[in-house]
Formats: structure tokens, sequence, C-alpha cells
């Protein structure tokens, strides 16, 4: 970088760090909501990148297992970030190093998010519609 600030977005420079301005651009707040949708987006996403040979089995494996670790521990476990999508992917680096990157190999940031939002609006609408047949059956 030419300005000489540091490395990454200016989300991620030190001046958003900490304090006041982290938290106001962090979701983290709102996205124990997503917290299970992004798991399942994730392991699928992995399993497809093994399947087409973007990646291999081991490693796909492994970071299945570290997802899998991931939620075991919860949510509340997971480190300070942006939003649950960066959280979950800092874990999982954390626990398996570098290859838990590969696991965001073809998929852009919006098609995580798009896909994570979509899997808990399913969610969401299939258990609006349990509980209107169940006031139904009522």
């Amino acid at each position: 970088m030419s300005d000489g600030e540091g490395d990454g977005t200016v989300v991620r420079r030190d001046r958003f760090s900490g304090g006041p301005a982290r938290s106001f651009l962090s979701s983290m707040d709102a996205d124990d909501r997503i917290f299970e949708a992004d798991l399942a987006v994730d392991r699928a996403h992995v399993v497809m990148l093994a399947e087409q040979g973007i990646i291999a089995d081991d490693e796909a494996a492994t970071i299945l297992d570290a997802l899998d670790s991931v939620a075991d521990a919860g949510f509340d476990s997971l480190p300070d970030g942006e939003d649950v999508h960066e959280a979950i992917e800092t874990a999982v680096v954390d626990r398996v190093g570098r290859v838990g990157g590969k696991m965001h190999t073809a998929r852009s940031r919006n098609d995580e998010v798009a896909a994570c939002l979509r899997a808990q609006f399913r969610e969401d609408l299939l258990a609006a519609l349990d509980s209107v047949l169940a006031l139904r059956e009522a």
C-alpha cells in the first residue's frame, strides 16, 4: 500500500480495530441468528470443492472437522470479527492453519452472505408454516 496505513481494507486497519468504530461496523451482535446456517453453507461448499477436485479430500476433511469443532464450541466462542462469516473463517484457520482458508475458494463474500441468509430464511419460513399448521389443527 502506498499510503503506509497497513494491509487490508479500511475496515481492517488499526483505526477500526477496536472501540466504538469496530462495534459500529460489526454485525456480530445480530449474527448469532445465522450461525448454524453459515456453518451448513460452509460445509456444503467445502464438499462441493472436494467433489469437483478443487481441493484435496484430506484438506476438505480437515476443514469439515474444524467446522464441526466450531459448531460444538458454539457462537459465543467465536473470535471477534466484522461478522459471523469472518469469525468462523478465523476460528477454522486458528484450528487448522492456512488450509482452513481454502473453504472460501471459488466463492465471493457476497455469494456466501446471500446463501447463508437464504438458508436461514428457509428455516424461518418452515417454522412459520409449522406454526400455522399447528394453529389450524387446534
